[in-house]
């Protein structure tokens, strides 16, 4: 009869053990997938962000301007040791020449700041445009534009305008202008006179980010 009886509770703790632990894979099972969930519901909406911003960016990457503006604005970059134009500099003041020497900008604007090698950036676009048969009135200098929306911002003059810069830089200029209320306005892709950039994956990447940040931002 005892034996009966230990055998009887041996079995009921076994049948207890396995539910138990049946519960529990059951429990985990489902926390995994409600964790999975979880994560799929915040990574869609971030990848389909950066998706859509890189869309985007590639949109602006033909645009040329096709109507006459009274002024060309040229978005400053670096400028190298000894004066030298960064490549980056060099190609967006060459294609605001151009413009200027086809009849399709009247007058030319360039906007940058004081470059760590110890030179203004304007300068150096000015000096080019000068040697270039550029007149001197025509050009005017915004030494206060020390990134792309600042440069929007510091365009005091009336008129239609025509926004220069490389490539992958055209989408958060467009973004730009609309926020800061730049109305009459057409985009010029600037001539890479030596070549694609070195660093041209990471220019990009900063521009997918960057028209996030600045769609979002107040």
């Amino acid at each position: 009869m005892n034996n009966g009886f230990l055998s009887s509770v041996f079995l009921i703790l076994i049948f207890k053990y396995i539910v138990h632990n049946g519960t529990i894979s059951k429990t985990k099972g489902h926390n995994i997938k409600m964790f999975k969930t979880v994560i799929y519901l915040i990574l869609l909406p971030i990848f389909l962000t950066i998706s859509l911003s890189t869309i985007y960016t590639l949109y602006h990457y033909t645009s040329e301007a096709e109507k006459v503006s009274d002024y060309g604005v040229v978005f400053g970059a670096k400028v190298w040791q000894g004066g030298t134009p960064s490549h980056s500099l060099y190609d967006r003041t060459a294609t605001s020449i151009r413009l200027f020497k086809e009849g399709k900008v009247r007058n030319l604007i360039f906007s940058g700041g004081f470059s760590d090698t110890g030179y203004w950036e304007t300068d150096v676009m000015k000096k080019i445009a000068l040697e270039s048969g550029v007149p001197e009135n025509r050009i005017v200098i915004d030494r206060e534009g020390i990134n792309t929306i600042a440069t929007l911002k510091n365009i005091e003059v009336n008129g239609s305008f025509t926004l220069i810069s490389n490539d992958f830089h055209l989408g958060r200029i467009r973004l730009l202008a609309y926020k800061v209320g730049l109305k009459d306005i057409q985009l010029q892709k600037a001539k890479y006179h030596y070549g694609r950039y070195i660093k041209e994956v990471y220019f990009f990447g900063r521009e997918v980010i960057a028209n996030i940040y600045y769609l979002f931002k107040a």
